[in-house]
Order: C-alpha cells, then structure tokens, then sequence
C-alpha cells in the first residue's frame, strides 16, 4: 500500500500539479504499478495461504486488522484508476487495460474484504464479544475498504465516461455505454459510503462502550490505525461532493478533515511522550483480556464482594 501511495503521489501531486515530467515519466509510473500489483496479489494470497497451511487461528482470535493483507488490491487498484485517467491523452488502448485490470483488483479485493467483515460480525455476536482494550482502535479499519473501493469506482466511471465508446462490438461500441457505466459505478460508490456510515457508527459506539464501562485503552502504535480509514474517508466523501454537487457532503467532509487533523496531531504527541520515556518500545506484559473477561472477572469480584459482606 505504501507502495501505490508513493505512485499516487508522484502522479497527482509531482506530474499534474508541478507540470513534471513527459509520457516517458507517466510510463514509469505504469511499469512500477504494474510491479504493485503483482506484490499486492502475493500479499493478498500468499498471507492467506501461509495463515490457512501454517497456523491454527481460531476465529475468536480475528480482528479487522486481516483486512490489512487484502486491502493491497483495492488500493493498487485506485493508483491504476488514476494512472488510466492520465494515460487517456497517451493510449486509450493502455488506459484501457489499465481500467480492466484496476476492477477486476477491486473486485476481488472486495470480495475477500466482505468475507473477512462477515467473519468479523460473526465473531462479534458468536464468539467472543467485543475485542479487548488493544485492538478497540482497529474497529475503525473498516472504514478503510468502503472509502477506497468508493473512490475507485468513482475514478473508474469518470474513466469509462472519457474513454467510450471504443471498437465496433455491441457492448463498448454503444455510445452509451460510457454514461450508463458512470452511473452504475456511482450507485456502487455512493452504496459503499452509506456502509462506511455504520461501520463508523459501530466503531464508535465500541470505542464509547469503554470510556462509558472506564476500561483503559492502552496506547501503542496500532494505536494509528485511526488515521488511514477516517483519512480515506475524508477523501471519498469530498470526492463524492464533487460528483454530485452537493453542499452537505462538503460541510460533512470538511468537519471530517479537522477531526482527521485533530486525531493526527494527538496521535503525534501521544507518540513522542511514549518515545521519551521508551515506554512505546516494551511489549506488552502478554495478551490483554477480552472483554467477557473482563465483564466475568468484575462479575466474579462482585460476588466475592457481596459473599465477604454476607459473612461479617
């Protein structure tokens, strides 16, 4: 991921904004997306098969953070959606495969990603509860999938829009057919924001559901895991207000933006006392309990409690 967001910025930020760079850069730009797309497929797959031949994981053990391995192919496939939108001018024919290629990484990125959230849910009701205290700031990871594989569709249907019709054949030749694909992949994109509503809303209700019960959320680096999906979502909802011209999402993506701020600037200085102190350097004293546990061990310390109390 770190990877597409390197070309992602040397494309939007070096190429189109400074005016940097000919059709020799944009096509170096494309062969390093093509070696990201390659390493997002073997970490896509290859996490997922060492974890299923190698290890035993049993399903109250998971947590949103094995959205991370498949996350790699939604994210190549926006820096591929934008690299399409680029190389319009140079080859249509590459824009082309360039497009195809971007969805089929998002689809079966999406794919992977809804069986994950759907084992998540179970968990969640089934087996185990809500996580422990740790990994509580991942439940905000899903937030990621929803605004990435958004803002992908909606690169892809401005792509189609530009580039069709191409050919003779029935389908890509119709002169229609590249507003009836916008259309569609904004329906798609504006369904996976509404999604991404309820996993914030989720994830907040989680986060609160500590404060409330004065559980203490430890502070670690996963801990950042706050920063990359609200950062994602930040962007596809300004996106998503550029397509539609619509005021709310742009007064609900600028508030977004100075919470994302806020959170970033916290973070940062949380960061910087647990380096001084070398506190953030020590692992932790072995796995945090759960929060049944937790729920159980008060349970059990009230009863003792009550018993003492029964016998004086």
């Amino acid at each position: 991921m770190a990877g597409a967001t390197i070309i992602s910025v040397s494309l939007t930020v070096i190429h189109q904004y400074w005016d940097f760079g000919d059709a020799r850069y944009l096509y170096v730009l494309w062969g390093l997306w093509w070696l990201d797309s390659i390493l997002s497929f073997i970490c896509a797959f290859g996490l997922v098969y060492i974890m299923s031949a190698y290890h035993s994981v049993p399903i109250s053990s998971l947590t949103p953070r094995w959205l991370l391995p498949v996350m790699t192919l939604i994210v190549a496939s926006t820096t591929g959606q934008q690299l399409a939108n680029a190389l319009i001018p140079i080859s249509t024919r590459n824009s082309f495969i360039t497009i195809s290629v971007s969805l089929l990484m998002l689809s079966v990125g999406l794919i992977l990603v809804f069986m994950i959230l759907t084992l998540w849910i179970r968990r969640l009701l089934f087996d185990g509860g809500l996580p422990d205290a740790m990994a509580v700031p991942s439940a905000f990871l899903p937030l990621g999938p929803c605004g990435q594989s958004g803002f992908s569709l909606l690169l892809a249907g401005l792509n189609f829009n530009a580039i069709l019709p191409t050919g003779s054949g029935a389908v890509f030749g119709d002169p229609l057919m590249g507003r009836i694909l916008n259309g569609i992949c904004f329906s798609f994109a504006f369904t996976f924001w509404s999604l991404e509503l309820w996993w914030l809303l989720s994830a907040i209700v989680t986060l609160l559901h500590f404060k409330i019960r004065k559980i203490q959320i430890p502070f670690n680096l996963s801990t950042w895991s706050l920063v990359f999906p609200n950062v994602r979502k930040t962007r596809f909802s300004l996106y998503l207000s550029d397509s539609i011209d619509t005021i709310v999402l742009k007064i609900l993506g600028a508030i977004q933006i100075i919470i994302v701020i806020i959170i970033w600037v916290a973070l940062a200085i949380q960061t910087l006392v647990h380096i001084i102190d070398g506190s953030i350097f020590q692992p932790a004293d072995g796995p945090l309990p759960t929060h049944k546990e937790l729920i159980k061990t008060s349970s059990i310390e009230q009863c003792e409690t009550e018993g003492s109390l029964t016998r004086v």
